[in-house]
């Protein structure tokens, strides 16, 4: 998350219908989604922007919360990363 520059929200994606930014938000919506689950919270505003004006600190405080309340360890794994699909190097959350 933390390598996708503000200005490359707009780009396009594999899905042609979405942008970075949209598919970032659909990503956010999900965390809060399964924070909603697991809760018994109000379910999130799927056509809202959840991303608002800094994606990454969005998209860490809802995996956050998710982790809080699904009772999982700490989002430390975030910031280790995530490989890449091509078997390249992690890249932090």
């Amino acid at each position: 998350m933390s390598v996708v520059r503000p200005d490359q929200l707009g780009y396009p994606t594999p899905c042609t219908e979405w942008t970075v930014g949209q598919l970032i938000n659909h990503m956010l919506t999900g965390n809060l989604l399964f924070v909603s689950l697991a809760t018994g919270a109000p379910l999130p505003n799927r056509t809202a922007d959840h991303v608002g004006d800094d994606h990454v600190a969005s998209f860490r405080d809802s995996l956050a919360r998710l982790t809080s309340r699904l009772g999982l360890a700490s989002h430390a794994a975030s910031r280790r990363g995530s490989r890449q699909p091509d078997g390249g190097a992690p890249h932090p959350l």
